[in-house]
């Protein structure tokens, strides 16, 4: 399996490099709504583009991916459908469409390899060898396998709804009464590490030895607390706490630590939340809290991060810092509209800092037919491309996209009613596949595409434009 703290870096390459996963069944979209049942604290990275279905990454599950299908029976709105946003991916270059993900969990194996033998028929191959290609990602060996052993052991309890209604929860999950609220035992002294910790999770060798550190700092506007670290024959692990208020949820973060000097970076990282009213907390959380003396009846977020020495032998530690780097998010900077061979001025939200782009060429393209897998709906398939620069050189801090919403799939029957879905497609990427990207001499050029529409447009796209800025500032702590 992938790393899963690592595979976030796959959803950004394949935005960097204008790449889109919609003829495998997973469309972008700027407007990510969410409906009753998608979990509570998620992230949508997704869109099936028909019933609602969407895709989502979970806080407390790292970057595992669930499907959440609004049209399913109560208590069938959610499974997992992969570890990794990694495995996702090879996931859709085995099966060639996401409804073979979204539906596995119904099906047995030759259900499941039936279908995907029609879909793969039809499935757009030079975009999944493309795809695996530049992502160095190769389809699952066995998916259904893989989905079904996933499945079988996941506990579904655990995850927080977005309501806070008990009653209408257990409703929803056919009638089952809510489990009993596990409340987090206080901390007992003891001479033992208060959590058995192993390096990089791995469950085997011998638990790291707790070395408390009891530190408490403000950053990024939120309390930040760190109650120990643990240390191994090959590394070390730094437990990090957060409170989370109305005002700050969750947020991304990428650590490094000074160690004697030597700056070092994480090798595997692991969070998940505790969350004072919810019943549902993972025994993890509960253990956090339980472990380190914190108030049960506040909300945190916890992470675990692992670092590899550096040197051949174990150090002696007589210097410790942490760093605290905050992902960038992305701003609105407006839309504007523009011809071939025209400039608009693009003005950051936060800096002012004001910058040039300059359309290079604008063209009309079509997806084409193999571009979706769809039998039952009548995609559109016309966009528009622009080839454009950005000046000073921004690299991809700037994201074009359109806005305005694109067309939604039409049924090719009068007897396949859309139901609820009102869910547009967007495009990442070029209409001939990812190389466009490359097609300009201008090694600085890069490729904004319309959303998808059925009818070729005459009158200029009403471009979108957004800024990733990174809001906080990088801090360090000294922990010893």
């Amino acid at each position: 399996m992938i790393d899963k703290h690592e595979t976030n870096k796959y959803l950004k390459r394949l935005h960097a490099l204008g790449y889109t996963l919609a003829p495998l069944g997973v469309e972008f979209r700027k407007d990510n709504k969410p409906y009753f049942c998608t979990p509570k604290y998620s992230n949508i990275i997704g869109w099936a583009g028909v019933d609602g279905i969407h895709f989502c990454c979970i806080f407390g599950y790292s970057d595992a991916v669930f499907a959440v299908s609004p049209m399913n029976a109560p208590g069938e709105y959610i499974h997992i459908v992969a570890e990794s946003i990694g495995d996702f991916i090879s996931l859709l270059l085995a099966t060639g469409d996401s409804a073979a993900l979204e539906q596995a969990w119904q099906w047995d194996r030759e259900q499941f390899e039936a279908f995907v033998r029609e879909s793969k028929a039809n499935a757009p191959h030079e975009v999944i060898d493309m795809v695996g290609l530049k992502l160095k990602l190769r389809p699952m060996r066995d998916p259904y396998g893989y989905i079904h052993n996933l499945q079988q052991n996941f506990d579904y309890s655990k995850i927080v709804p977005r309501t806070d209604d008990a009653e209408k929860n257990a409703s929803a999950d056919g009638g089952k009464p809510p489990r009993k609220k596990r409340t987090p035992k206080p901390a007992q002294g003891s001479s033992e590490p208060r959590m058995k910790v192993y390096f990089e999770n791995r469950r085997k060798g011998r638990i790291g030895q707790e070395i408390r550190i009891e530190r408490r700092f403000n950053w990024a506007e939120r309390e930040w607390f760190v109650p120990c670290i643990y240390t191994f024959r090959y590394g070390m692990a730094v437990d990090l706490c957060m409170k989370l208020c109305d005002a700050h949820g969750p947020m991304n973060i990428r650590p490094s630590i000074a160690l004697n000097g030597d700056l070092i970076r994480y090798s595997v990282g692991s969070s998940t939340c505790y969350y004072a009213e919810n019943e549902y907390n993972e025994d993890e959380a509960v253990a956090f809290v339980s472990s380190y003396g914190l108030d049960p009846k506040a909300d945190y977020m916890f992470s675990r991060w692992f670092f590899p020495w550096v040197t051949t032998l174990k150090p002696i530690i007589t210097e410790l810092r942490i760093q605290m780097i905050a992902e960038p998010r992305p701003i609105s900077a407006g839309n504007f509209m523009i011809q071939q061979g025209e400039s608009a001025k693009l003005t950051h939200p936060v800096t002012h800092d004001v910058y040039t782009l300059t359309a290079l060429s604008i063209e009309q393209k079509t997806m084409g037919k193999r571009a979706f897998g769809v039998s039952d709906y009548e995609m559109p398939q016309n966009m528009t491309v622009m080839k454009y620069t950005v000046s000073p050189d921004a690299g991809s801090s700037i994201i074009v996209t359109d806005a305005e919403p694109g067309d939604n799939p039409r049924p090719r029957s009068a007897d396949f009613g859309m139901g609820s879905m009102a869910t547009a497609i967007g495009v990442i990427g070029g209409a001939d596949g990812p190389t466009t990207l490359y097609m300009n001499n201008d090694k600085n050029a890069r490729v904004a595409c319309s959303a998808l529409r059925f009818e070729k447009s005459s009158r200029p796209v009403k471009w979108h434009a957004e800024f990733l800025y990174k809001e906080y500032g990088d801090a360090e702590e000294r922990l010893m």
